[in-house]
């Protein structure tokens, strides 16, 4: 999904730049998604896959077949036994597999991207056994984030003490916002960290090719559906247009394209009787969820309302990279901030839901009319994936250099 997108990107921009990268990964898991297409980002590149005690690689042993999202959300007993994560159990292989390449190779920097937060022990040790530079990427939050399990207090005192101790210890550190930079800066009380802000972005590549708008009122919500993107009020509110507008299933329609890791949507769909109206959840490429966007009348972005503050959804930039327009729905996170900076919205309170129902109908009739509001000035460079790449290289070498003073 995004984390897996932000490292392929690197690899394939990096490559182009004149480096030589090398990933090392796990061969594969009992995982709800997979997408083999996005190999094509990193043809090339050598990928060294090892094996790992990990639940997910144990799992797909016995079962020989890929977990769906409800047995992952099942399994959250893990973060009772395992902290930070379970892929801890990743790392003597991945270990060993890096201390065989080193021996053999010069290779003089590793870059390691959490969650899973524990892959960054595998940047700790490689500094520390063959004294390479090291950068530590984070997509989001650690210690008390949305997307790390905190079962009890002392699992986040140990989470918040494994932060520190990463974040004083690597070369250079990257997040993909600044008030991220700002929280873990606080979260580890020294000052002299060296935080850079390296968005996750779009691929130009991946919006080179014609994409033909639905005749049909389509509005698309992308993306993975979590306790933090909720969509019952957009069901709710998209139930309400529909009887205000009084459309039939052939005019608008609401479009889930993503995986549904809360069970609920098709029962909250059925609820509302509006299965007519609704393409349900599935995982699909993302060359497909790209294509989905662009072919969109209007997006949808949504954040609960205990999402944190600086939650960045990973289709964020993709969404105005699609130049569409937008519908936000909750919290006034960073994400949220960020899409409103670039493309034109409408933004509703997440339990608002005759406003979610007149946003949508504003919309519809700006569609009929032919007056409805797109992006219309190009995407900044700093969120192109090959301009993140250079960034990236730029930061290595320069402490590459300071090292070799």
């Amino acid at each position: 999904m995004g984390g897996t997108q932000r490292l392929a990107k690197w690899c394939k921009y990096l490559k182009r730049l004149g480096a030589s990268p090398t990933v090392i990964t796990v061969k594969p898991i009992a995982y709800y998604a997979r997408d083999e297409s996005l190999l094509s980002d990193v043809a090339g590149i050598r990928i060294i896959r090892t094996e790992s005690l990990d639940p997910g690689r144990v799992l797909f042993h016995l079962q020989k077949q890929s977990a769906s999202p409800t047995q992952a959300k099942r399994r959250r007993w893990m973060s009772w036994l395992f902290v930070p994560d379970s892929r801890i159990l990743w790392l003597p292989f991945a270990l060993w597999r890096a201390a065989l390449l080193l021996r053999r190779e010069k290779h003089e920097a590793a870059i390691t991207s959490g969650p899973p937060h524990s892959s960054h022990f595998m940047g700790w040790l490689l500094k520390k056994l063959f004294g390479i530079v090291w950068l530590a990427d984070f997509r989001d939050s650690w210690s008390g984030g949305d997307f790390q399990p905190e079962p009890t207090a002392l699992h986040r005192r140990l989470n918040l003490a494994l932060q520190r101790f990463i974040l004083r210890r690597a070369d250079s550190i990257t997040v993909i916002s600044q008030r991220l930079a700002d929280e873990m800066k606080m979260q580890s009380k020294y000052e002299h960290l060296k935080f850079h802000v390296v968005a996750n972005g779009y691929d130009p590549d991946d919006f080179s090719m014609p994409a033909e708008l639905d005749r049909s009122f389509t509005v698309v919500f992308c993306g993975a559906i979590t306790n933090i993107t909720n969509p019952q009020t957009l069901i709710e509110g998209f139930r309400a247009f529909i009887e205000m507008s009084q459309l039939a299933p052939g005019e608008a329609r609401l479009r889930f394209v993503g995986a549904d890791l809360t069970g609920k949507v098709v029962q909250r769909v059925r609820e509302n009787n509006l299965i007519e109206y609704v393409d349900l959840p599935a995982y699909v490429s993302h060359a497909k969820a790209i294509l989905a966007m662009r072919q969109a009348v209007v997006l949808v972005y949504i954040a609960a309302p205990d999402t944190s503050d600086v939650y960045i959804g990973g289709k964020t930039y993709e969404y105005f990279a699609a130049q569409r327009p937008a519908l936000c729905i909750g919290k006034p996170v960073d994400g949220m901030q960020v899409l409103q900076n670039h493309a034109p919205t409408r933004t509703c309170s997440f339990y608002e839901i005759d406003s979610i129902a007149r946003a949508l109908l504003a919309f519809y009739t700006e569609f009929k009319g032919g007056t409805l509001s797109t992006v219309s000035h190009a995407v900044p460079l700093e969120f192109s994936r090959s301009f993140q790449a250079g960034r990236v290289l730029e930061l290595i070498s320069r402490e590459i250099i300071t090292k070799r003073q």
